[in-house]
C-alpha cells in the first residue's frame, strides 16, 4: 500500500505515469492524491460585485499565473459559484485592472448572469481567504473505456478528477473503507461511466465522502437526459386548469411535470455592502448604507437583524403537477393526489329548467352542464375548479347528493340470487358446521335462510336445526363507502312459521372481504370488522358501527309496538354517505352515528335455522354537479380537482419527473387487488384463489384468526 501523489500541473490519463510524482501509477491497493496549485484571495474584506474593471485584486502569490492578459478562477459566497475573473497583469501578489468574465460557463453549462448586487446565477461575495487557481491546472481523467482499480483517491487543493464516456472504477476495499474523497477539489462523473466496489470492508465504504470543505463541487451526470421538456409561454394566474406551453407532444395523461424557475432567476442575494466578509454572522442595519433601504424588493430595510450573505427566494412559482390531457401549446393539469371522480350521466340546463327541477343557483347564465360523478368520496364542493381528461377546465355551481341504483335482490323470486354472493363452503371457524360461514343457505318463495338435513358435499356431516348456527356472506364485486342499504327479514319464516327469539338477521356495511372467516352475531363482530351495521335480535333492534358498542331498541314498546317484530317482518335500512350513517326500522329513524370508515363490502348475518331475509335493496350514493360551463362532458369521462396553487410565468421551464403505469401487460397487481371471490356451486374452485383469506381461528370461534386448522 502506497500514498502516491499527482503533478501539480497538467491534464493527464489516469494511467499517465507523467500524471504521478515519481513516474508509479496507483493501483487496487494504493491511496491517490490528486491536487493542484492555487493561492488564496488576500483581501481583508473580500470582493462584492463590481461593473467594468477594478483596479486591482490582491492574492497570497500570483506564482504560476501567466504574466499577461491572463484569468483566474475563484468562486462566490454563498453557493460555491464557479467564477471567472480575466486581468491583464499582475505582480508577485496583485493582478491588475480586473474584469468578471460573461463568457465562462459551468460544468452544467450555466454562464454568470450579474445583476448589480441582487440577482444573477453567481451573484455573491468572493470571501477573504477563498481559493484561486487556474483551470488548466492538475486534472486527471479516467475516460473511454478504461478501467482503475483503486482504494482511494483523493481530490483536494484544486484538483481535478474527470470520470467520463463507458469507464469503469473499481473501489477495492480489502485494506480499509473505499470511496472517494472530496475536498476542496473537482469531482466529474459524466456520460456511460460505471462504479463498482469489491473488496472485504464495505461497511462505511462508498461512492463519494465529503468532510467539511467549504470549496468541493461535485458533478454527476449521465450520458443524456431524456426526459421530455417544454416552457411555459403564457402567464397564468393562481388557481388555473392549464398551463400554455411551447410545444406539448411528448407530454400524456398520468404524467408527473415540475414547473419551475432555475434559481438563478428566482433569488435575490442580500448582501453587506461593507464589513470584513470572513465570517458569516448577522448585524444590526439601522444606516442609510444598507443596501435596499427604502426598496421594496425584499433587500435589507431599515433598522432590520439580517445575516451578512444570504439568498432569498423573491419568486416562489415552482410546482409539481400531473397532466390529465393534452391540446396543442396546452398541458391541462390536476393538483397531485387530487380528487378524482368518472361521470356516469351528463344533462344540460338552462335557468329556468335548472329552477323548476332543482331549485335557484345565482348567477346562471346560458345553458350549463350538469355532471352525475361517481368518485368514492363524494366530496366536491361548490367554487371548486375540476378538469376532466378531454381538456375541460370548469367551476362546480352546485352540488347534491343523489342516490343510483345498485343491487335489488329479491331471494324469493329471482333465480340462483346468490350468485351475487362470495359463497365459499371451505371458510369458517374451525371444523363446526354451526360455523361455516357461508355453507348450506338455501333461497325459495320464503327467502334466503339456511337449511337442514345430511350433506353430501363432503365439507360437513349432519347438521340439523341448532339456533346457534352463524351465516355471514358477502356481496360480490362491492366496494362502496356511501350507500344506502335495505333488507326485509324475519325471525319466522323459511322452515318455521313461528317467532324464535333466539334468531338474527342483521346487514353491515365497509367491510372487508378478507376478513371473513369467523362468524359471530351481526353486532359483535370482530374488532378489525368495524362499519355501521343494524339487525334483529330477541324482540330487539340493534345498530352502531363498533363491534360490541351497540344501541338497542324494543320494538314491543311505543312507539314502534304497532309493528312488532314478533309477527311482522322488519324492514331495515342503513343510510349512510360521509361521516354520518342513519338508521331505520320499519320506516321509524332510530339513530346517527358519526365515524370516518374505508370503502368496503355489503355483509348479510344470520344465526339459527329459520331466520330469513326476504330481499335487498343497495343503493350507491353519487353527485350531481352543476358547472358553469356548457361544454359537453360525456359519461365515461374523468374529472380531476385543478387549480394550480401559485401563479405561472412565461419564463419558466417544464420537465417530465415521472410516468404513470397505464398497462401491466396480463399481469395483476396482487397486493392493490381487491379480494375476489369463488365460483359459489364449484367446491374446488378453492384451487383457482389468487387473494388470501384466513382459514380458521385457532379453535376460538370469538378471538383469533389464525391459520393453523388441521381439519
Amino acid at each position: 500500500m502506497a500514498t502516491i501523489y499527482s503533478t501539480k500541473s497538467g491534464s493527464h490519463h489516469w494511467n499517465d505515469p507523467i500524471a504521478w510524482v515519481g513516474g508509479v501509477v496507483p493501483g487496487k491497493a494504493d491511496t491517490a492524491i490528486i491536487e493542484s496549485q492555487f493561492t488564496l484571495l488576500n483581501e481583508g474584506s473580500g470582493l462584492h460585485y463590481w461593473t467594468g474593471s477594478i483596479p486591482d485584486i490582491q492574492v497570497d502569490s500570483t506564482s504560476g499565473f501567466p504574466s499577461t492578459s491572463g484569468s483566474f478562477f475563484t468562486y462566490t459566497d454563498p453557493g460555491v459559484h464557479k467564477v471567472q475573473i480575466t486581468y491583464d497583469s499582475l505582480d508577485a501578489d496583485q493582478f491588475f485592472n480586473c474584469r468578471i468574465s460573461t463568457s465562462y460557463a459551468n460544468p452544467k453549462g450555466e454562464s454568470p448572469t450579474w445583476t448589480p448586487g441582487v440577482s444573477g446565477s453567481f451573484v455573491g461575495i468572493i470571501r477573504n481567504n477563498t481559493p484561486v487557481f487556474r483551470e488548466d491546472h492538475t486534472k486527471i481523467y479516467l475516460s473511454g473505456s478504461s478501467e482503475w482499480h483503486i482504494y482511494r483517491p483523493y481530490v483536494r487543493d484544486q484538483g481535478s478528477l474527470i470520470i467520463k464516456d463507458y469507464a469503469h472504477l473499481a473501489l477495492d476495499s480489502d485494506i480499509g473503507d473505499s470511496y472517494i474523497e472530496v475536498e476542496d477539489g473537482n469531482l466529474q462523473i459524466l456520460g456511460h461511466v460505471t462504479c463498482s466496489l469489491t473488496g472485504s470492508t464495505e461497511r462505511n465504504s462508498g461512492l463519494v465522502h465529503h468532510d467539511n470543505f467549504h470549496y468541493g463541487t461535485i458533478l454527476v451526470s449521465g450520458s443524456s437526459d431524456l426526459r421530455n421538456r417544454t416552457g411555459v409561454t403564457a402567464n397564468s394566474p393562481a388557481g388555473a386548469g392549464y398551463l400554455t406551453v411551447a410545444d406539448a407532444s411528448g407530454f400524456g395523461e398520468g404524467d408527473f411535470i415540475s414547473v419551475y424557475h432555475d434559481s438563478a432567476d428566482d433569488h435575490y442575494l442580500n448582501i453587506s455592502p461593507d464589513g470584513n466578509n470572513e465570517t458569516s454572522y448577522y448585524q444590526y442595519g439601522s444606516g442609510s448604507d444598507n443596501v435596499g433601504a427604502s426598496g421594496t424588493d425584499g433587500r435589507y430595510s431599515a433598522s432590520a437583524v439580517f445575516p451578512r450573505a444570504h439568498r432569498r427566494k423573491y419568486k416562489d412559482n415552482n410546482e409539481t403537477l400531473q397532466v390529465v390531457s393534452t391540446a396543442t401549446n396546452r398541458l391541462y393539469v390536476k393538483k397531485i393526489y387530487a380528487k378524482d371522480g368518472k361521470v356516469v350521466s351528463t344533462t344540460s340546463f338552462t335557468k329556468d329548467q335548472y329552477l323548476r327541477q332543482k331549485g335557484n343557483v345565482p348567477n346562471f347564465t346560458g345553458a350549463n352542464t350538469s355532471i352525475t360523478v361517481r368518485s368514492g368520496h363524494n366530496n366536491f364542493i361548490e367554487g371548486e375548479k375540476i378538469v376532466t381528461d378531454t381538456g375541460v377546465v370548469a367551476t362546480i355551481r352546485k352540488v347534491r347528493d343523489k342516490l343510483i341504483p345498485y343491487k335489488n335482490i329479491d331471494f324469493a323470486t329471482d333465480t340462483d340470487p346468490l350468485q351475487h354472493f362470495i359463497i365459499d363452503p371451505y371458510i369458517g371457524s374451525g371444523s363446526s358446521v354451526d360455523f361455516a360461514a357461508t355453507s348450506h343457505l338455501i333461497t325459495g318463495s320464503f327467502g334466503l335462510t339456511i337449511t337442514t338435513g345430511s350433506d353430501s358435499s363432503g365439507f360437513h356431516d349432519a347438521y340439523g336445526v341448532n339456533d346457534g348456527r352463524y351465516r355471514r356472506i358477502f356481496l360480490k364485486d362491492n366496494k362502496l363507502r356511501d350507500v344506502k342499504v335495505t333488507i326485509s327479514a324475519s325471525q319466522f319464516g323459511g322452515h318455521r312459521t313461528s317467532y324464535d327469539s333466539d334468531l338474527m338477521c342483521g346487514v353491515q356495511i365497509r367491510q372487508c372481504p378478507y376478513l371473513r372467516t369467523r362468524v359471530r352475531p351481526f353486532y359483535s363482530a370482530p374488532d378489525d370488522s368495524q362499519g355501521p351495521y343494524i339487525g334483529i335480535y330477541s324482540d330487539d333492534v340493534y345498530f352502531g358501527t363498533e363491534p360490541d358498542d351497540y344501541l338497542q331498541v324494543d320494538t314491543d314498546n311505543s312507539p314502534f309496538s304497532g309493528t312488532p317484530q314478533r309477527t311482522k317482518p322488519s324492514t331495515m335500512t342503513i343510510d349512510a354517505v360521509r361521516l354520518e350513517s342513519k338508521y331505520y326500522w320499519n320506516g321509524h329513524h332510530l339513530g346517527t352515528t358519526k365515524t370516518n370508515h374505508q370503502a368496503g363490502g355489503v355483509t348479510l348475518s344470520l344465526r339459527g335455522y329459520g331466520a330469513t331475509i326476504r330481499s335487498m335493496v343497495v343503493e350507491e350514493y353519487v353527485q350531481e354537479l352543476l358547472l358553469d360551463t356548457s361544454a359537453s362532458i360525456p359519461a365515461g369521462t374523468n374529472i380531476y380537482k385543478t387549480g394550480t396553487l401559485v401563479p405561472h410565468l412565461s419564463d419558466q421551464k417544464i420537465v417530465k419527473i415521472a410516468h404513470t403505469i397505464k398497462d401491466t401487460r396480463g399481469y395483476k397487481n396482487l397486493g392493490a387487488a381487491y379480494a375476489e371471490h369463488l365460483d359459489y356451486k364449484n367446491p374446488s374452485a378453492i384451487a383457482d384463489i389468487t387473494i388470501p383469506t384466513f382459514w380458521s381461528t385457532q379453535g376460538d370461534l370469538a378471538l383469533y384468526q389464525n391459520s393453523n386448522t388441521t381439519d
